[in-house]
């Protein structure tokens, strides 16, 4: 079962002005791979998950394909989708996901209606089938009898991950699915989806602003910028060797603990670009330490180098001022 994303733009009407959030990006993910998508505040990465599970709001305007399988669940009618894809096909663990529980209904309830709506198994099996996925989250099965606020937030998060996971569906989103939590919370979390997940054989998007958090849960990545794609292809291959001085950058902020490593750590000097009044060129150039005029005056095209995908006119000579 495989995700693939084909040339897709997302649009907001802002009254007589209108933002491009997301431009041109196409990706694929196939069963059993996980691919993180990382950016800062603003790079387009939740509205391209937005558009997968089909929650935009009514001021966006869509273009492109989303396929899954080979079947474009994006022109399909909205009810078709929520009935025969969300959940039991793509399920996602939202941003803020411990605000997703309805605060006066029980846990097990809330998720008993997920399955009741989707499949046809029996109430003894639904129950069965939440204690089951309790027990292999470490949550208690009195967790099922409880109120959302009678949960600590860990407890909330695991909770939200069970409803992602209950109908085993082909691909599972996490949207920043650690906001809101404490650093122990968020490490153990992120430990359990990568264990969750991966086990099932499923596909996986990570979405996160975090590039750290990717280096050990998926196996490919992309950095997103402005809404376009700037490097795309494995992950290991991009935190070894990136070819875009925004991956460069991203990775160089992060420090590396490991005995013995000493590194000068960077940061990315000035604002993400106007998306309503786009300049010519490269939406990464006045950030970038390597930028000339052809980067000013022309848009670069993605080009394959070494296997990924890049958007750089001078993807190559990054090596050098990764080395220096």
């Amino acid at each position: 079962m495989s995700l693939e994303l084909d040339r897709v733009n997302i649009y907001y009407s802002l009254g007589r002005a209108e933002l491009r959030a997301v431009s041109d990006v196409t990706l694929n993910v196939n069963r059993g791979e996980s691919l993180g998508i990382i950016g800062e505040t603003g790079s387009g990465k939740t509205t391209l998950v937005s558009s997968i599970v089909r929650t935009l709001p009514e001021n966006a305007r869509f273009e492109g394909r989303i396929s899954l399988d080979g079947a474009d669940i994006h022109s399909m009618p909205l009810k078709e989708f929520r009935k025969n894809i969300s959940w039991s096909k793509i399920s996602i663990i939202p941003q803020y996901s411990m605000n997703a529980l309805n605060p006066v209904k029980k846990i097990g309830e809330q998720l008993g209606l997920i399955a009741s709506e989707h499949t046809n198994w029996s109430t003894q099996e639904i129950a069965e089938r939440i204690y089951n996925l309790f027990k292999e989250l470490g949550l208690p099965p009195e967790t099922y009898f409880k109120l959302p606020d009678e949960l600590s937030g860990g407890q909330k998060q695991r909770v939200i991950i069970a409803s992602a996971l209950l109908l085993e569906p082909d691909v599972v989103i996490a949207d920043e699915p650690t906001t809101a939590l404490d650093v122990i919370n968020q490490a153990k979390v992120i430990s359990l989806i990568k264990r969750s997940v991966k086990e099932r054989g499923k596909t996986m998007l990570y979405i996160t602003h975090d590039i750290a958090v990717v280096a050990g849960i998926t196996d490919k990545m992309v950095t997103m910028y402005a809404g376009k794609v700037m490097e795309y292809g494995s992950t290991r291959k991009m935190f070894r060797e990136p070819l875009h001085p925004y991956t460069m950058l991203l990775i160089n902020s992060v420090p590396d603990i490991r005995r013995g490593r000493v590194k000068k750590l960077s940061y990315i000097p000035g604002e993400p670009p106007d998306l309503i009044k786009r300049e010519k060129g490269c939406s990464f150039a006045k950030r970038c330490p390597i930028a000339r005029d052809i980067c000013r005056l022309q848009e670069p095209e993605l080009k394959n180098i070494d296997g990924r995908l890049v958007s750089c006119h001078f993807a190559e000579e990054t090596v050098t001022l990764r080395q220096g």
